[in-house]
């Protein structure tokens, strides 16, 4: 199971500019709401992924391909990297609708590991959705080591699976700037994912290959 960490960065920065101005929180907390909204939607309606908690300015989420029986390691971090493009590009999106969030940045954390996930609390909404393990914590670290809020990190279990063309994309620090959707279709495109024709014909949030112009969830 591949392990997603999705941070605004900048945003704390952001809204401390704004203390003591009431309207001004009002719209901070309004951009907030808006784009982990639309992160959480590319995770779970592009992506087929889970959200697994919001944390603050964050999104924490999990990805997997393949059976219950069986993971297919490789495709599922080719998902991964692909939802993390496609977040990069429904971000920008984003602000372009919502002038308040140019000033903030998205960095993002993805490793691949074995990793249990349940549910705790009485069924149904009460409940929340718990997923720990070492590439969990891993795929966090990575987030919040980025100092900049245009970056992807891959982990080292994550990037060692990844297909040859998913490993080019990354340095040699396993990073990748400006990572975004059209771009990597395009790279993938003559070797075929299923995650790629799913997100072309059912994706709103995305900025799409086909070359159709980019819609944002926040503005449908």
């Amino acid at each position: 199971m591949l392990s997603i960490f999705a941070d605004l960065d900048g945003f704390t920065h952001y809204v401390d500019q704004r203390m003591g101005n009431l309207e001004q929180l009002r719209v901070a907390a309004r951009t907030l709401f808006v784009l982990r909204a639309e992160l959480t939607d590319v995770l779970q309606k592009d992506f087929n992924g889970r959200k697994v908690r919001l944390i603050g300015d964050c999104v924490q989420g999990i990805i997997s391909e393949g059976t219950a029986q069986n993971v297919d390691a490789e495709e599922t971090v080719t998902t991964g990297v692909l939802c993390a493009a496609a977040m990069h590009s429904s971000f920008e999106t984003v602000q372009k609708m919502e002038p308040e969030a140019n000033n903030l940045g998205l960095a993002i954390g993805l490793e691949y590991g074995a990793t249990p996930v349940t549910r705790l609390g009485i069924r149904g909404d009460m409940s929340v959705r718990v997923a720990t393990s070492q590439a969990v914590t891993n795929a966090e670290k990575l987030q919040e080591s980025l100092d900049q809020g245009d970056l992807t990190a891959i982990g080292e279990e994550a990037y060692r699976l990844a297909p040859e063309h998913i490993q080019d994309i990354f340095d040699d620090a396993r990073r990748k700037q400006y990572l975004n959707y059209p771009q990597l279709s395009m790279v993938i495109q003559e070797v075929g994912h299923p995650a790629l024709h799913l997100a072309a014909v059912a994706a709103p949030a995305l900025a799409l290959s086909t070359g159709e112009d980019p819609r944002s969830y926040a503005g449908s």
